[in-house]
């Protein structure tokens, strides 16, 4: 299970974000994200068990998105997005195994 290489960047719109991942145990872990240009994001995910996870993402630029990921299961999790700003974002159905 490595998110980081299912995705290395996202997408805001035109500015790409960068994901870095610190391992806090066998299966734990957490995200942070910090946008490369001037559309400035944090993105922060924190394991609740050995597979589920919630996903959250706060942009700090003028093009507010807000991204929310909840696993449905021991192995998948959906992706959805809701833009805030002129910037439509899309995600899609992933599976973390």
């Amino acid at each position: 299970m490595n998110i980081v290489s299912l995705f290395p960047e996202v997408s805001l719109g035109l500015e790409d974000c960068v994901f870095s991942v610190v391992s806090l145990g066998s299966e734990d872990c957490v995200f942070s994200v910090v946008s490369l240009g001037s559309e400035d994001c944090v993105f922060s995910v924190v394991s609740l068990g050995l597979e589920d996870c919630v996903f959250s993402v706060v942009s700090l630029g003028s093009e507010d998105c807000v991204f929310s990921v909840v696993s449905l299961g021991s192995e998948d999790c959906v992706f959805s997005v809701v833009s805030l700003g002129s910037e439509d974002c899309v995600f899609s159905v992933v599976s973390l195994g």
